[in-house]
């Protein structure tokens, strides 16, 4: 699956694909140290999920010091109304804190 993560009350967007969304959302919450709000998760593979991100391409975020890309994404205009499209409501158990 694909999942959409947003970072902090109003941080980034991690855009990522995985089979165990529960132990990957902890993942990050462990990593980054604050909490992992999960936003969104649509069906769909690692093509799926570069599909998407070279769609937010314009929308990436570009830190990592030894190259390489992140998988964050600025919370732009286009990508929340994607996410907002799709999402069927968002529930209080989706964060991990």
């Amino acid at each position: 699956m694909v999942y959409f993560a947003q970072i902090g009350d109003s941080g980034p967007i991690k855009i990522g694909c995985t089979s165990d969304l529960a132990s990957r959302l902890s993942w990050h919450r462990g990593n980054f140290g604050v909490a992992v709000t999960l936003l969104l998760t649509i069906a769909g593979d690692r093509r799926t999920e570069r599909e998407i991100q070279s769609r937010f391409a314009h929308l990436r975020i570009r830190r990592r010091p030894r190259g390489g890309r992140l998988e964050q994404f600025r919370p732009g205009p286009d990508l929340l109304e994607f996410i907002a499209k799709r999402q069927t409501h968002r529930r209080p158990e989706n964060d991990v804190r």
